[in-house]
């Protein structure tokens, strides 16, 4: 998590980043691609291996994982 916050601190355009459009700098690309896909595979493996999957999506843990994978699809500009 923490190389993806560094990433994200080091992109030139931060706030216009998403996984829907790459930036100019391949390295930050890269690094932001394999924290998806770190955080993707971990939240549906929580999803997977629970007991009650509907129960830990609405936990406080569901939420923040849950919203750890869509924050790298939501458009970050602000206009």
């Amino acid at each position: 998590m923490l190389l993806s916050v560094l990433a994200l601190l080091l992109e030139p355009d931060s706030l216009g980043n998403s996984a829907l459009r790459q930036t100019n700098v391949p390295w930050i690309d890269l690094v932001q691609n394999v924290c998806l896909a770190v955080f993707a595979a971990d939240f549906v493996l929580h999803l997977a291996l629970v007991e009650r999957p509907r129960r830990y999506l609405f936990s406080f843990t569901g939420l923040i994982d849950a919203s750890a994978v869509l924050f790298f699809f939501v458009p970050q500009r602000i206009s």
